[in-house]
């Protein structure tokens, strides 16, 4: 069940862009083309063998190690007071892109639920700590471009 939803994730980040216009110099990630100068050169890629099952092998490999490199996500701590709460979560996540200043590819733990929690966390920060570079960043919406 677990390398099934992996599968179909997968799947989903690599052919989502097959419909789209591919823009040069863009990537696709989810639902917004981002300049490729926005992302992590270290982000690993999937290298093409002819061996579909032994590249994804390498590649789920790859990026469970990539998103490890990254070290701890950042956590809300519930501690009663919502409003320092939220801002200790604020500052965590604009201390993790401060260190990592580039937009979020998708991440590869051993929840995937949790992954795209982190993923969805860091693209909203990103857009809120980095308005410049946000500027540069498509969002696709079904049925056109924003």
């Amino acid at each position: 069940m677990r390398q099934t939803i992996f599968i179909f994730f997968m799947l989903f980040v690599f052919a989502s862009g097959i419909a789209q216009e591919k823009k040069e110099g863009y990537k696709r990630i989810y639902q917004f083309m981002v300049p490729v100068e926005l992302l992590d050169p270290e982000y690993p890629v999937m290298q093409k063998t002819g061996d579909k099952e032994k590249d994804l092998a390498i590649f789920e490999n790859e990026l469970r190690i990539y998103t490890k490199s990254l070290g701890k996500f950042p956590e809300y701590v519930y501690t009663g007071d919502v409003i320092k709460d939220q801002a200790n979560y604020e500052d965590a996540i604009l201390l993790f892109l401060l260190e990592h200043p580039y937009f979020p590819q998708p991440f590869l733990g051993y929840d995937s639920h949790k992954d795209i929690n982190n993923f969805e966390m860091l693209y909203k920060g990103y857009f809120k700590y980095f308005p410049e570079n946000a500027k540069r960043i498509i969002i696709i919406e079904e049925g056109g471009v924003k």
